[in-house]
C-alpha cells in the first residue's frame, strides 16, 4: 500500500502533536519521587539506618550528617534539588528536596525530626 504525501504529512503532524500533549510538564516528578522540605539551618531525618550512594544534583543546598537519631539532611541555602540514596535494605529513594529560608526574626532550628 502506498501512502499519499498529504496523508503522510497529516499522520506525522498528528503523531508529533500527540507526543507534545502527552509529555509531562517540564519539572513534574515521577510518582515515586518523595517531596522533602527543610529550612535553612534545620536538620531533618531521611533514614533511621545507614545510607549508601547518596548524591544530589545541586550538592551545595544540603549537607548529609549522621546523628544518634539516624541520617539527616541539613539545609544550607535556599533552592530545590533532586537527591537519591540507597536505604539499609538497598531500596533506591529519590527525594525532591526544597530548602526554604527561615521566617524573619527566627533562629535556624538545629532539631532533627
Amino acid at each position: 500500500m502506498e501512502w499519499s504525501r498529504p496523508v503522510a504529512v497529516v499522520l506525522a503532524a498528528g503523531a508529533i502533536a500527540l507526543a507534545i500533549v502527552s509529555t509531562p510538564a517540564r519539572g513534574a516528578d515521577d510518582p515515586g519521587v518523595i517531596p522533602f522540605q527543610v529550612e535553612v539551618g534545620e536538620a531533618k531525618r531521611i533514614s533511621a539506618g545507614p545510607v549508601r550512594e547518596f548524591i544530589c544534583d545541586e550538592g551545595g543546598l544540603v549537607e548529609l550528617a549522621f546523628t544518634d537519631a539516624g541520617v539527616v539532611l541539613k539545609g544550607l541555602r535556599t533552592g530545590t534539588t533532586l537527591c537519591s540514596f540507597r536505604d539499609p535494605s538497598s531500596v533506591r529513594m529519590v527525594l525532591r528536596v526544597v530548602v526554604v529560608s527561615t521566617a524573619p526574626g527566627s533562629a535556624p532550628s538545629p532539631r532533627g525530626s
